[in-house]
């Protein structure tokens, strides 16, 4: 059921996602770490509209799919993200910003991670996590992220596709992390599932 929501995931993220290929511009790409997570604009509130049947049979990554490719349709793209992400409640940017990362941590680990970009997910990420309480999963974001901050003029200094390949070896942490990370996912997964059908209201409209 993963890959079939990573078939979708994959092609909504196309225009919003830097290729491993092309090094993305930090500032513009991070510009999500300036919205607190808390800021709600009810008013605006986007939830995806689905029968009660396919929310209470859907489970684990089909019932994340589900839930958030609408939301991917609605934000569209990086530029309109830092905006449109206020029209999810909480619950909702929890699950957002951590299938968000699992997209960039499966295809290639936190290196491509963070070389594309991704920094400023961290915080959220964090938020969403001590959410749904996960503490094992934010444990691991906590120590990915102060590696990175020890490691991160590295990164700075990369600016090509051989620059980043050397990453991996100038960064081996990140490997036995990332091995971690994908151990963790799927009780995350399920932690935000339970989530979801503890708080409908917050997600769905029902047909």
């Amino acid at each position: 059921m993963k890959n079939q929501f990573y078939y979708f995931f994959a092609i909504l993220s196309i225009v919003f996602t830097v290729s491993c290929s092309e090094k993305s511009i930090k500032v513009e790409n991070n510009s999500i770490q300036l919205n607190r997570f808390d800021e709600f604009e009810i008013e605006n509130h986007f939830k995806s509209t689905m029968s009660k049947q396919v929310f209470d049979s859907l489970h684990s990554w089909e019932f994340a799919s589900a839930i958030i490719d609408p939301v991917l349709v609605m934000i569209q793209s990086t530029p309109f993200e830092l905006q449109r992400v206020k029209r999810l409640a909480a619950g909702q940017k929890a699950l957002y910003f951590f299938l968000k990362t699992d997209q960039q941590v499966d295809h290639g680990g936190f290196v491509q991670f963070y070389w594309n970009g991704f920094e400023g997910y961290i915080p959220p990420l964090r938020e969403g996590l001590s959410l749904i309480k996960d503490r094992k999963m934010l444990k691991l974001i906590e120590e990915v992220d102060t590696y990175y901050q020890k490691n991160k003029q590295k990164f700075e200094k990369a600016e090509d596709v051989e620059a980043f390949n050397a990453l991996y070896d100038d960064c081996p942490a990140f490997k036995k992390m990332t091995e971690n990370y994908k151990e963790l996912r799927e009780v995350s997964v399920k932690k935000l599932e339970q989530y979801v059908k503890n708080h409908p209201d917050e997600f769905v409209v029902f047909e």
